[in-house]
């Protein structure tokens, strides 16, 4: 493959050309706002929107994954569109830092806890009772 990218004066790619060993192309125009944000992504006839909060938070990305966030600009729910229809919840110790996450597909759930050492690294994670 081969990808050729073209930029606009503040650095954001604003197109992108894939060629691939056979010789065909596809054609990628990424839309910018004034905050430098992605807002739309078009390939061919199909074009996706990006949305953001007042805040500059992504509530949506270009696949359709809406994204909800606490007052802390935190994000807590993840909903996933994929054939399985996930979604990960994700809450927060007291002090701000990732407690656990949680992802919910049709028939399955699993959460991981994460441990924190007292200088605020991760030293562990807990998932279906086994620590890593």
């Amino acid at each position: 493959k081969d990808t050729t990218y073209t930029i606009n004066a503040s650095g954001d790619v604003t197109h992108t050309t894939v060629t691939d060993k056979d010789g065909n192309t596809t054609q990628t125009t990424h839309t910018i706002d004034d905050a430098g944000r992605r807002t739309a992504v078009t390939t061919g006839d199909t074009t996706t929107d990006q949305v953001w909060d007042a805040a500059g938070n992504m509530t949506k990305d270009r696949h359709n994954t809406t994204i909800e966030y606490n007052p802390d600009n935190k994000p807590t729910t993840l909903a996933i569109s994929t054939p399985e229809q996930a979604q990960v919840s994700i809450a927060y110790w007291a002090d701000g830092s990732r407690r656990s996450a949680t992802t919910k597909t049709p028939g399955n759930e699993q959460t991981t806890t994460f441990h924190y050492t007292p200088a605020g690294t991760l030293a562990n994670d807990t998932t279906d009772g086994l620590t890593a």
